[in-house]
């Protein structure tokens, strides 16, 4: 079937989405402006230029705070003149080239330097010069000309050849540049020169652009792949009518350290063409995704990774380069100074710098492979040895409950008889011990495997391929789009990607960084999809082979301004009614997200894996969620007995008010002397010690107000080490901070549409999941008087009605009331039949700052059924270490089971 009218619908909704990217005024566009007076940096006369201390505070500020919505340019050239919008006169200060730029301090000096200096041509800048718009090869010509300008210098001459109608004399001064005065000047002016005249002016500086100068690049892909055929694409697993393809695969050998929906993930990755990862706050889904990467590389598989925002991307890139040592596996494409990082890396490989280190390590590859897979089938068959026990010894403490004490000569046979059986089996909690002894060294022997296979792929590399490589490089290296696209298509990728198997990207960098190159991966993982549009999407599946989808259908979908009207338009348009076998959600890119559309067409429950373990938050801080939005699937594992059941939630009602601005200053006041505690109590704190704070607010208004107040009182030092962050639940998503503050706004007075904008189950959800320690609700209103079907009225209710958890249980236990005889001098504290995780825990133990627990096994009543292997596993991660001790244990071997204990808990 063709798709192309679907591709080429979604396509214009993208567009009309994302049409609005126009520097029509550098001044109104940028949030801070600073001008160079002389060019050193893109004529590469010096490779950085300083810059004043307070430039770079007044950037370095503005980066912290919005690097997921902006970027860092330096600008070159400024045109300035005038042009009608909408019958109205528009003027334009509008720079013609961006280049990506960072900022940086050395020593007591601050600099700027370029990032690449391959340009961004500002096309809208010389288009609104053009006499006639429609002439779209004289643009393009225009275009190429500008991005493939070898010397800056002969850009006046350029616009002598194309524009008769552009003033460009003060160019000859270049590189002499028109200083900060010099250009506000020129931009105030209302001298006639200006008004009849377009100027092209010598000027370059840094400005802070909220971006979107991936739009050109999206729409330029969905171009390029709907006239292209699909087949064996996990893109066209999404739009065909057949169900999802299954594929045969290997068993994973990595995944012991995971949990069992964790290990369903990585399973599903393999056997599906499509597969969801249903991941809410803090389960471990980055974790989850590293896993699934993982375990591809080492079955020989390519994998892309994505995610809207730089922090989840680098979130799995550090657990992957820190748990598994891949740091010079995997190409982080995309981010500041990537291509410096990979022209590196290549260098290494065309150099020999790591030729030798390699080729003695060859030797070991196999070695590590045969080691490996020796851990694995001993793990296997000591977990199986310990299932076998555990039921064995279940049985035979039962029976030795029947027997005991039993008349009859008959009985005390069978009884003798049972002992002596049970007389040859070792100890269930030494055979525990074993267990995760023998997990370990599979852990370590993973890491040596995964060390000396990508070693042996590096040899390969570059003893076969060493012309690749350098093709590789120039196109990473390469000033001109259109020649860096070309070179991209004559190199064959794939010896590249067996010995680097693992590229990761920000969603909205991929265009520009890694090939649209049908199934140029086995697997791409879109992380955070809930975020991710459907048209932006479909280029990165038509990248791979299959495709696992990762994110929270709980929180919050991207922001769409497509109206329902032009969507139905273009509906009409499209003929989309040939598609009968989608559904129908699937064609509304203004409401659904990608997860969305996935979750429709998933066939079975068993492509999906709902990640049920939260390791984040504590207890008070997600329950709400847990109950409201996740049905109290989620088994939170901080859970603790001492923790108040309010620990680390705090509502702080104040006689704030909300003021015409939407302001409501007493609430900011709060949350900054809260703020100001915690940074006078953390002053002789090392940054990574120091507690990261977050400010929320569910309005913008008031977000704004707390922004600016942020900038004017901290100093940018404070705002790094206490990684400070100011925003809505839109800015929050995927973000989480030690202690959150979230300022609710609004007062008594407030419209009740306001409330109901809180009522919003994903903003809701997002909000109040963020913290990890501490989270304080400051607000200004009595809850009371809000609607009870309102879910914040619900929040608030749930916090008041929490009391004191009974900190002993009642029991009635023979064989748990010997346990606890036994242990309790040899403890601080202790708790019978405490919940945790999900789990009643026989006895629960507190020695010094550790917890112990114990599994009774077999004695007749609440306590005689043994945890499964995989319960062992969940408490051994949370670092709570299991004792079992069977009945039969208990009575036959006291003495030998209670110095076990002894030294059990030492």
């Amino acid at each position: 079937m063709d798709y192309s009218a679907l591709i080429q619908y979604f396509r214009n909704c993208f567009e009309i989405d994302n049409r609005n990217f126009i520097i029509n005024d550098l001044f109104k566009s940028s949030n801070c402006t600073h001008f160079f007076e002389k060019e050193e940096l893109i004529n590469k006369e010096s490779p950085i230029a300083p810059i004043p201390e307070s430039v770079f505070k007044d950037f370095s500020k503005l980066i912290k705070l919005h690097s997921a919505e902006g970027k860092l340019y330096y600008f070159s050239y400024i045109l300035r003149g005038e042009t009608i919008q909408n019958n109205r006169k528009i003027k334009l200060f509008t720079p013609l080239y961006l280049f990506e730029a960072k900022i940086f301090q050395k020593g007591e000096f601050f600099y700027a330097e370029l990032l690449s200096h391959i340009p961004v041509v500002n096309q809208s800048s010389f288009q609104e010069f053009v006499k006639n718009p429609e002439d779209k090869i004289f643009i393009e010509n225009v275009f190429n000309q500008l991005e493939g300008l070898i010397d800056y210098k002969d850009i006046p001459i350029l616009f002598d050849e194309y524009f008769d109608d552009i003033n460009n004399n003060t160019c000859m001064n270049f590189p002499s540049l028109n200083n900060e005065e010099e250009m506000i000047k020129v931009y105030k002016s209302r001298a006639k020169k200006y008004a009849d005249e377009n100027h092209l002016i010598p000027a370059g500086g840094l400005c802070f652009i909220r971006d979107k100068s991936e739009v050109k690049g999206v729409l330029g892909e969905l171009q390029h792949i709907a006239s292209k055929d699909l087949n064996n694409t996990a893109l066209l697993e999404l739009l065909n009518e057949k169900e999802i393809s299954r594929f045969s695969f290997l068993k994973s050998n990595t995944s012991s350290h995971l949990n069992a929906s964790q290990k369903k993930a990585v399973e599903n990755a393999k056997k599906y063409g499509l597969s969801y990862v249903i991941g809410p706050p803090g389960t471990g889904k980055s974790y989850t995704v590293a896993g699934i990467a993982l375990d591809h590389l080492l079955q020989g598989k390519a994998v892309l990774i994505v995610s809207k925002t730089d922090e989840a991307v680098d979130v799995i890139k550090d657990i992957l380069e820190n748990k598994y040592h891949l740091h010079s596996s995997i190409f982080r494409t995309g981010q500041k100074n990537y291509l410096s990082d990979i022209k590196e890396q290549l260098d290494d490989l065309l150099n020999n710098v790591v030729e030798n280190s390699y080729s003695k390590k060859i030797g070991t590859e196999y070695d590590n492979l045969i080691k490996h897979q020796k851990s694995n089938k001993k793990a296997e068959k000591t977990e199986k040895e310990f299932i076998e026990l555990s039921d064995k010894l279940r049985e035979y403490s039962n029976k030795y409950f029947e027997l005991d004490g039993e008349s009859g000569l008959l009985n005390k046979i069978r009884f003798e008889l049972l002992k002596y059986r049970y007389n040859g089996k070792s100890s269930i909690y030494s055979k525990l011990e074993k267990l995760h002894h023998e997990l370990k060294q599979n852990e370590i022997l993973t890491k040596k495997h995964v060390e000396s296979y990508l070693n042996w792929k590096k040899f390969d590399l570059i003893e076969n391929d060493r012309h690749m490589i350098k093709n590789v490089k120039k196109s990473f290296s390469s000033r001109s789009a259109s020649k860096r696209e070309l070179l991209q298509e004559q190199i064959d990728y794939y010896p590249l990607l067996n010995a680097f198997p693992i590229w990761m990207v920000k969603l909205k960098d991929i265009y520009k960084s890694i090939p649209l190159k049908k199934n140029l991966f086995d697997l791409v993982i879109i992380d955070e999809a809930t975020q991710c549009d459907i048209a932006s999407t479909l280029p990165i599946l038509y990248r791979a082979e299959k495709a696992v989808i990762a994110g929270d259908p709980k929180q919050i979908r991207h922001i769409s301004f497509v109206s329902k009207s032009k969507q139905n338009a273009l509906y009409e348009l499209y003929n989309l009614d040939q598609y009968k076998h989608l559904e129908e959600e699937f064609f509304d890119y203004r409401n659904k997200s990608i997860i969305d559309v996935i979750s429709e067409k998933i066939d079975t429950n068993d492509q999906i894996a709902f990640l049920n373990e939260h390791f984040r938050s504590l207890p008070a801080i997600i329950q709400f969620s847990n109950e409201e939005f996740y049905s109290n699937a989620l088994q939170i594992m901080t859970t603790k007995p001492e923790l108040h059941p309010t620990e680390g939630l705090h509502f702080h009602e104040i006689s704030g008010a909300q003021n015409s601005e939407g302001h409501n200053i007493e609430e900011a006041d709060f949350i900054w002397k809260k703020i100001q505690d915690i940074i006078d109590r953390e002053k002789s704190l090392p940054f990574h010690l120091s507690t990261s704070i977050g400010i929320l607010s569910p309005f913008r208004k008031q977000t704004d107000y707390l922004e600016e107040r942020l900038l004017e009182t901290f100093p940018y030092e404070i705002i790094q080490k206490h990684r400070i962050m100011v925003g809505t639940s839109y800015v929050f998503q995927g973000n989480e901070r030690d202690t959150m503050f979230i300022s609710m706004a609004l007062d008594n007075s407030s419209h009740a549409m306001a409330f109901s904008y809180l009522n919003k189950p994903e903003l809701l959800n997002v909000a109040i999941t963020r913290a990890r320690s501490n989270q304080h609700i400051v607000y200004s209103f009595d809850y009371t008087k809000i609607s009870q079907k309102n879910r914040i009225r619900r929040y608030f209710e749930y916090y008041s009605s929490l009391s004191v958890q009974s900190v002993k249980s009642e029991y009635q236990d023979q064989f748990l009331s010997e346990l606890i005889a036994c242990v309790e001098g040899k403890v601080d504290n202790l708790w019978p039949s405490y919940s945790m995780s999900g789990v009643l825990m026989d006895l629960l133990v507190k020695k010094g700052d550790k917890y112990f627990g114990f599994d009774l096994i077999g004695f007749p009543g609440d306590f005689e059924e043994i945890y499964s292997i995989e319960r062992y596993k969940v408490f051994h991660r949370i670092g709570i270490s299991i004792f079992p001790i069977s009945y039969i244990e208990w009575k036959e071997n006291k003495e030998e089971t209670i110095e076990a204990i002894s030294s059990f808990l030492k």
